[in-house]
C-alpha cells in the first residue's frame, strides 16, 4: 500500500495549518473551521515499526488515533491460549473510539501489521466535540454502526463459514476495511504487504488451507501472488462479493472457491446494470484528500 507522507515529512509535522492535511481530516469529520484550526495543534504524532504493540490488553487506550501510513490490527486472546483477530484498520482510518466512551482498561491488543505513522487526538477533546458538534456525533455513530456490522460478519464467518469461504470472504472483508474511498485506494487493485501466515491468521484458517485457496483465486485472476504481498485485483469485484455475502449468508457455507467465485461473477453484472440505471453518483461537496498530500 502506498505511503501518503514520507517518514521525514511526517516527523516534521507536514500537513499542519489551515488547508493542510490534518485540518482537512478534521473538517471531514464535521468539525467547524475554527475548532479544526485549534484542534489540530492538540494532536500528538508517533511512528511504530511493524509488529510493535500500540496498546496492550489491560492498558488504557489513550486518545483517538488516525493512521497516516500503515495498517493496524486488533486481536484478543481466547480461552485455549490462541489469538482471535478482530479488526484491521488501514490508511486514513480512525480507531480507538472506546477511549471516548469509557475509562475502562482495554480488553484487546492493537498491533502494527506494517510500519505505522499515527496522529492521536486527546480523548477529552473528542468527547467535547461529541457534545458540541452534532455533525461529528453523527459521523461517530455511522462509523461505529458500520464497524459493528463488519465485526458481526467476521465473527459469523469465523464460527460458521467453510474453509474456502473463510479465505475468500476473509479477503473480501480485508478489502472492505482497507480500500478507503477517501484515501484514493477505492478503485483498481490493492496490494497488501502481509505474509501468507498473517493472512491465514486473519482469515482463521491454517496456512496450508490458505495457500491452497489463494492459488485457485490466482488461477481465476482475482489476485496475484508475490513473495511479500498479495495483490487483490479489481477492488470493485471484491466489494461486490462482500455485498453478495450480506444478501446471501449461504455464500459462507459454500465449499469451494469455484462455487463462490461463480456466484460472484453472476452477481456483479446485475449490480453494475442496477448502478447504470441509477445514473452516476455525485461526488460534489466532498473534500479530496488526495489533493492535500504533503511530503510524498
Amino acid at each position: 500500500m502506498q505511503r501518503y507522507f514520507s517518514s521525514e515529512a511526517f516527523a516534521k509535522g507536514s500537513g499542519l495549518g489551515t488547508g493542510g492535511f490534518v485540518y482537512n481530516q478534521l473538517r471531514l469529520l464535521g468539525i467547524p473551521d475554527a475548532t479544526a484550526r485549534a484542534g489540530q495543534y492538540q494532536l500528538t504524532q508517533k511512528s511504530y515499526e511493524s509488529n510493535s504493540l500500540i496498546w496492550r490488553r489491560g492498558e488504557h487506550v489513550d486518545g483517538w488515533s488516525f493512521i497516516v501510513n500503515g495498517i493496524v490490527g486488533t486481536s484478543i486472546a481466547t480461552d485455549d491460549g490462541s489469538t482471535l483477530s478482530l479488526e484491521v484498520y488501514g490508511p486514513w482510518s480512525w480507531f480507538g473510539e472506546q477511549s471516548i466512551f469509557t475509562s475502562q482498561t482495554n480488553l484487546i491488543e492493537y498491533v502494527c501489521l506494517t510500519d505505522v505513522d499515527l496522529i492521536t487526538l486527546p480523548s477529552d477533546l473528542v468527547r467535547g466535540w461529541l457534545v458540541t458538534v452534532p455533525e461529528f456525533a453523527q459521523y461517530i455513530s455511522r462509523m461505529m454502526a458500520n464497524r459493528l456490522q463488519l465485526g458481526a460478519e467476521m465473527l459469523a464467518l469465523q464460527k460458521l463459514g467453510r474453509p474456502s469461504a473463510k479465505v475468500v470472504l476473509g479477503l473480501a472483508q480485508l478489502v472492505t476495511s482497507l480500500a478507503n474511498q477517501d484515501s484514493g485506494e477505492y478503485q483498481g487493485n490493492i496490494s497488501i504487504p502481509f505474509s501468507q501466515g498473517l493472512f491465514a491468521s486473519l482469515c482463521g484458517v491454517s496456512r496450508t488451507v490458505f495457500s491452497s485457496n489463494v492459488l485457485q483465486l490466482e488461477k481465476k485472476h482475482w489476485l496475484a501472488l508475490t513473495y511479500s504481498s498479495i495483490e487483490l485485483i479489481d477492488i470493485s469485484r471484491w466489494r461486490a462479493l462482500m455485498e453478495l455475502y450480506r444478501i446471501k449468508f449461504e455464500v459462507s457455507l459454500m465449499t469451494s472457491v469455484d462455487e463462490i467465485i461463480d456466484g460472484a461473477e453472476r452477481y456483479i453484472p446485475q449490480k453494475r446494470q442496477a448502478r447504470s440505471l441509477r445514473g452516476p453518483e455525485s461526488g460534489a461537496g466532498r473534500i479530496s484528500r488526495r489533493k492535500n498530500d504533503h511530503g510524498r
